[in-house]
C-alpha cells in the first residue's frame, strides 16, 4: 500500500505532468500558427515582388509620364520597396528564409505605349489590394495583420489614383481589377489562386 507522502508526492506531480503537456500542445499550436502566417507573409511577398520590379521599370524607362502618371511613379515604386523589406522581414521572423523573387516579363507590356502599361498598373495596384484582403482574416499574429492593414490601405489608395488617371473615372468596371470602384459596398478578395492566375499577364508563367 503506497504511504502517504508516495499518494502527496503522487499529487503533486500530476498537475505538473498536465501542464507540461498543455504546453507541449500549445507549443505545436503556435508552430502551426506561424507556419500558416509564413505561408501569407510569403505569398504576398511575391505580389510586393512583381508590384516593386514593375515600378522599377516605370520609373527607369519613363513611360508613364506621357500619360499624365510621371507624378506618382516615384512614390509608388518607393512605397513598393518598401512593402517588400516590411514583408522580408515578417518573413524571416516566421522562421523562413530570403525567397527568391519572381521572375517578371514586363517588356510587352511597356511596348504597348503607355496608355496600356497605365491601364496594367491599375489593374495590378487593384489586384495587390483584393490578394491582401483575401488573407487578412486568415492571420493569426495580430502584428502581422496591423502591417499588412497599413499597406493595404496603401495599395487602395494607390488604385485609386491611378485608375483616375487612366480614365476610369470613378466607374465600376467590366472586371474586379479594371473598375475604379468596388462592385457594391464590399470590396472582393481575392484568393491565392485567383491571384497568382492574374499575375501571369506579369510574370509571364503559363497555366
Amino acid at each position: 500500500m503506497p504511504t502517504r507522502r508516495a499518494l502527496i508526492a503522487a499529487a503533486t506531480a500530476a498537475p505538473l505532468t498536465l501542464a507540461a503537456c498543455g504546453g507541449e500542445g500549445e507549443d505545436e499550436r503556435e508552430q502551426e500558427r506561424d507556419a500558416a502566417d509564413l505561408e501569407i507573409a510569403r505569398f504576398l511577398l511575391g505580389v510586393e515582388h512583381v508590384e516593386a520590379a514593375f515600378w522599377r521599370e516605370a520609373e527607369s524607362r519613363g513611360t508613364l509620364a506621357t500619360a499624365g502618371a510621371g507624378e506618382v511613379v516615384g512614390a509608388f515604386a518607393r512605397n513598393e520597396r518598401e512593402h517588400v523589406t516590411v514583408l522580408e522581414r515578417w518573413v524571416r521572423k516566421l522562421g523562413g528564409g530570403r525567397p527568391r523573387p519572381p521572375a517578371t516579363a514586363l517588356d510587352a507590356i511597356f511596348a504597348a505605349g503607355a496608355e496600356e502599361a497605365l491601364a496594367s498598373a491599375a489593374s495590378l495596384e487593384n489586384l495587390s489590394a483584393a490578394a491582401y484582403l483575401g488573407q487578412i482574416n486568415r492571420v493569426q499574429d495580430r502584428n502581422l495583420v496591423a502591417s499588412l492593414l497599413a499597406i493595404h490601405t496603401v495599395e487602395g489608395r494607390q488604385a485609386a489614383a491611378l485608375n483616375r488617371i487612366a480614365g476610369r473615372g470613378f466607374s465600376v468596371g467590366t472586371s474586379q481589377l479594371e473598375g475604379a470602384l468596388p462592385d457594391g459596398a464590399f470590396a472582393e478578395p481575392m484568393v491565392m489562386g485567383d491571384v497568382r492566375t492574374a499575375l501571369r499577364r506579369y510574370t509571364g508563367a503559363r497555366a
